[in-house]
């Protein structure tokens, strides 16, 4: 049976004095069907990744734009609230994969205030995310290699630090590439701040259990 992927779309408004000071618009997949186990890992995952949202919303971004709306007082300027929104895009999907990427991001009178971007590759046979190892050549001597040429990419262009190092290294997949990635700042705000590489990939070259 073919896998259907779509999306819902959830937006509320967080008031204070019934002044609007943060709009949220979440927007989810639903990717059915797949096995019982696998549904509820994935469902798991997704459920979890809104509440944080959620958490996050009502948390410290609330709490800015509450001092933003005190600064714009004492000031005799108007306020906009802060836009905050979740979304993804699918780079892949199929019987075995599915490769997305998530972006959360914050602005405010048009300017971005925040973004986080990282990308997952799930096994739809297990409802699993998958590491980029998995998708690595099987020799250790390969291996290493593809860790060299990131490495060497990520200096020419002038990034500090090493991703993976920290367990931040993200990857997608697509048709014909592996992309590998992380932020580049600590405090992220636009694409241009996120180091990405692509490398041909094929599935034989996936090591896969």
């Amino acid at each position: 049976m073919k896998l259907v992927l779509t999306e819902e779309t959830r937006e509320r408004e967080l008031c204070a004095q019934e002044e609007v000071l943060v709009r949220c618009r979440c927007v989810l997949p639903k990717l059915q069907p797949l096995s019982a186990g696998a549904q509820r890992r994935l469902e798991r995952y997704i459920t979890e990744l809104e509440r944080r949202w959620n958490g996050a919303c009502e948390g410290w971004l609330l709490e800015q734009a509450a001092e933003g709306v005190r600064l714009a007082r004492r000031n005799a300027l108007p306020f906009a609230p802060f836009e905050a929104v979740l979304d993804f895009e699918t780079t892949r999907l199929d019987d075995r994969f599915w490769s997305v990427l998530w972006r959360w991001q914050v602005t405010w009178q048009g300017e971005a205030v925040l973004l986080r971007r990282w990308g997952q590759v799930w096994d739809l046979e297990r409802g699993m995310p998958c590491r980029v190892e998995q998708f690595l050549p099987e020799k250790r001597k390969e291996r290493r290699r593809f860790w060299r040429r990131l490495k060497e990419a990520a200096r020419e262009a002038g990034v500090r630090g090493m991703g993976w190092r920290h367990g931040l290294v993200w990857c997608t997949l697509s048709e014909a590439e592996l992309v590998c990635g992380w932020a580049s700042l600590a405090n992220p705000v636009s694409d241009s701040d996120f180091f990405t590489v692509s490398t041909p990939f094929s599935e034989e070259t996936v090591q896969f259990c």
